[in-house]
């Protein structure tokens, strides 16, 4: 058992499941001590990869330059593709005021072609991307899920910045709206049953608005229900 720097929380595993910094306390991937090597070499052998769904950490055999693995969690259901790429730079811009930031990544590809990974991420948090650097980019059905850093063993959740009910009854830049997806990310999202409410959610409440849209007798009911929620969130 060893003690995250950061949170200060007992871990077992190779990254804190509160922060997702890595516990110094277990060695690193191989990839680390791989940062002079091409990375279109197939030497590439085992990384450390962190699940986008359960959050535990496994061993996944690099076989040969590719433009995408696919990869089955040995812990759980989930099968995803990764991109293994080099940072070439970041560019990274928040927004407070609207709970996000976008993230331009300029990368190398294994075939040694460049290319541009944009997303939007529900958080003003930023992540540390530097030159050189070996990210890892797992992609679900909706595009990218998570980022992870293998050269200074970090990983960053990435969610959706849509909040379809909030913002159809006060606006997408509304302070309920910063509230809830805060709530979602520093809360719903750190454990199993959080994260599969939030993918229901996803799923079924691009509906519930075109429901509610329909009956305009009901966005006074949604705003104060929200606002019950939201004082609740905050006390």
């Amino acid at each position: 058992m060893a003690i995250c720097p950061k949170c200060g929380f007992e871990e077992d595993a190779r990254f804190c499941r509160q922060c997702g910094t890595q516990v110094r306390a277990v060695p690193p991937a191989p990839l680390q001590a791989s940062h002079d090597r091409p990375l279109t070499e197939p030497s590439l052998g085992t990384v450390g990869l962190v699940c986008p769904r359960c959050k535990r950490q496994f061993d996944y055999a690099v076989v040969g330059p590719q433009q995408r693995y696919h990869v089955g969690c040995p812990h759980c259901p989930a099968n995803y593709s990764i991109r293994i790429v080099r940072v070439r730079a970041k560019n990274s811009r928040g927004d407070k005021r609207l709970g996000r930031r976008s993230f331009s990544v300029r990368v190398t590809n294994p075939d040694s072609s460049e290319d541009l990974i944009e997303f939007v991420n529900a958080g003003y948090q930023d992540f540390e991307l530097r030159s050189r650097d070996t990210l890892v980019v797992a992609y679900g059905r909706d595009g990218i899920v998570q980022v992870q850093n293998l050269t200074v063993g970090r990983y960053m959740a990435i969610s959706n910045p849509s909040c379809f009910i909030a913002s159809w009854a006060f606006g997408p830049a509304s302070h309920e709206v910063v509230v809830l997806r805060r709530f979602r990310d520093q809360r719903l999202l750190r454990h199993a049953l959080g994260r599969t409410a939030v993918v229901v959610y996803y799923r079924f409440g691009p509906v519930l608005v075109s429901v509610a849209t329909s009956l305009p007798g009901l966005k006074p009911l949604a705003r104060y229900l929200i606002r019950c929620v939201v004082r609740r969130i905050k006390d």
